[in-house]
């Protein structure tokens, strides 16, 4: 799967995780806004700094409008660096460069430069490249803008038409990031090299199946286990790991595909009672570990409603803080900092017939044609 699959990463978090998987042979492109964080990286081979950037300081804004600025020049570079016919973009939701850059990136690749247009029934498109998403949720420690950016990336992220696979990866409460960069590279490499390394007579999973796999709509999970766990245990792995924790409620249960590799054949009544009813399965058998992927899965809406909830919570205790700042403190007649502290954010135009709302690849695209 190495010559079939490549890694975009965007931004600093990213590029930890894609100088893990150049250690392991794959190829991984870098792009960001700052280059002392590209000159961090000690695998990656192909890196792009975006000419001009210093950095986003976690604002989205300035990655768009900087992509806007770039964007020939990113499409150039990576056409020149990834022939590989599956793309997964890596990037943080909390911070900036990530977060604001890829969403729109994405979007434009997928529903327009890797677009051709079928002969015979030129109302359809064939898309050229399949691409997928790796995003690194902010944890509940972090910081408000932080949380913030998640929310908003991840609302983008989940309207793209035409995007594959999805690994969420959630650092709420799983402590050193780096453990946790290691964790999710040696599960994605374990499931890309089942073709090649877990043989058995009794059946076997192929290249193909692999990227039937990987080129699904919807969220993925990866489990590892030992050889001498049960299913209750794998079940439990599938639930509680580094990814965003799924639903529970029974009408989220949404599933498409199962990839195994283990020690016994799977109790497959017990995945579609715990996740929902599967569209096919594809298995093969080793002697070490017991290793299972779930694809198709459905966003996490708990997760996501958490998320705004505690953003609501902090805004409110912003919003007393700065009238306490302005009011209490300074004389009437002076009112120094009133304006400093408090911070305005531009009102939307409601949408109308003569303000329609446009996408936001026709709004990056007619952007770009401005410069």
């Amino acid at each position: 799967m190495k010559n079939r699959i490549a890694f975009v990463c965007i931004g600093q978090a990213a590029g930890n995780i894609g100088d893990l998987l150049a250690e392991k042979g794959y190829n991984v492109f870098a792009i960001n806004t700052s280059k002392e964080d590209i000159s961090t990286l000690r695998n990656v081979k192909h890196t792009y700094h975006i000419p001009g950037g210093l950095g986003c300081s976690k604002d989205r804004d300035v990655a768009k409008k900087m992509l806007a600025t770039s964007y020939e020049q990113i499409v150039d570079q990576l056409r020149s660096y990834v022939t590989e016919d599956i793309i997964y973009f890596i990037f943080s939701a909390g911070g900036g460069t990530g977060s604001g850059f890829s969403p729109w990136f994405i979007d434009i690749l997928v529903n327009d430069v890797f677009v051709e247009h079928d002969p015979d029934y030129p109302d359809e498109i064939i898309r050229t490249r399949t691409v997928g998403a790796v995003t690194i949720l902010a944890s509940e420690t972090e910081s408000p803008r932080a949380r913030e950016n998640t929310y908003n990336c991840l609302g983008e992220l989940s309207s793209i038409d035409g995007l594959c696979n999805i690994f969420l990866i959630d650092n709420d409460g799983q402590g050193d990031l780096r453990t946790v960069n290691k964790i999710f590279v040696d599960l994605l490499d374990s499931v890309l090299t089942i073709p090649e390394k877990h043989k058995s007579r009794e059946g076997n999973i192929d290249t193909s199946e692999i990227v039937k796999g990987f080129s699904t709509p919807g969220l993925s999970v990866i489990a590892k286990v030992g050889s001498k766990a049960n299913m209750s245990s794998i079940l439990e792995k599938l639930r509680s790991n580094i990814f965003a924790e799924l639903d529970r409620d029974p009408d989220s249960k949404t599933i498409s595909f199962v990839l195994s590799s283990t020690i016994k054949p799977l109790d497959y009544s017990t995945i579609v009672a715990e996740f929902g009813q599967y569209v096919d399965e594809f298995h093969t058998f080793n002697q070490e570990c017991n290793l299972v992927m779930l694809t198709g899965l459905p966003f996490p809406k708990a997760r996501v409603n958490r998320i705004e909830e505690h953003l609501r919570e902090d805004a409110s205790r912003l919003s007393t803080q700065n009238k306490n700042n302005s009011s209490t403190v300074l004389k009437s007649e002076l009112n120094l900092l009133g304006g400093a502290v408090t911070r305005t954010v531009p009102r939307r135009e409601p949408e109308s017939p003569e303000n329609p709302k446009t996408s936001r690849r026709d709004e990056l695209l007619a952007r770009i044609r401005k410069r």
